[in-house]
Formats: structure tokens, C-alpha cells, sequence
């Protein structure tokens, strides 16, 4: 059992220092400012009561685009990250 809680331990501790490696990549770089954007997002619709789809008829944005966005899964434009700060108020 000793050797079994080593072993987990030896892999999580594995699996961490390649998520730091991966967080220094361009690409893991890109992934950690989607997540912030789209919980800054997710943040500022909680504070102003208002539902993803209010928010996607308010910008004009289809609800599936807006979906991918929130959970970082979509790169978008500048234009498209102005557009949602600016109806948040930012």
C-alpha cells in the first residue's frame, strides 16, 4: 500500500510539473488568458444578474459561439473580446 501512495505521489507530482511546463508554451500561455478572460466574464455577468443568453441577445452572438468562449475552448478576435468587455461595461 506504501508503495502504491509513492507511486500516486510520484505521479501527481509529474503531472503537475508538466502542467507548469505546458502553462510556459505559447499555446498553454493562449489557454490560461482564455480561462481568465472567460471567468472574468463569467464573474461580471454574476454581478450584473444576467443569464448567458441575455447576454449573447444583448451582443448579437449565437449562444453555441458564446458557450465556447466561456469555457475557453474558443480563440477569438480582439474585436470580439472589445466587444464583450465594452457591453459588460469595461
Amino acid at each position: 500500500m506504501d508503495k502504491e501512495i509513492a507511486d500516486m505521489k510520484r505521479m501527481a507530482a509529474k503531472v503537475r510539473k508538466q502542467g507548469r511546463e505546458y502553462e510556459e508554451t505559447d499555446e498553454g500561455h493562449d489557454l490560461v488568458m482564455r480561462m481568465e478572460f472567460a471567468a472574468n466574464v463569467l464573474k461580471a455577468l454574476r454581478a450584473k444578474k444576467m443569464t448567458n443568453a441575455e447576454f449573447c441577445r444583448q451582443i448579437g452572438m449565437k449562444s453555441p459561439q458564446f458557450s465556447r468562449i466561456i469555457q475557453g475552448d474558443e480563440n477569438i478576435t480582439i474585436t470580439t473580446m472589445n466587444r464583450i468587455a465594452r457591453a459588460l461595461g469595461y
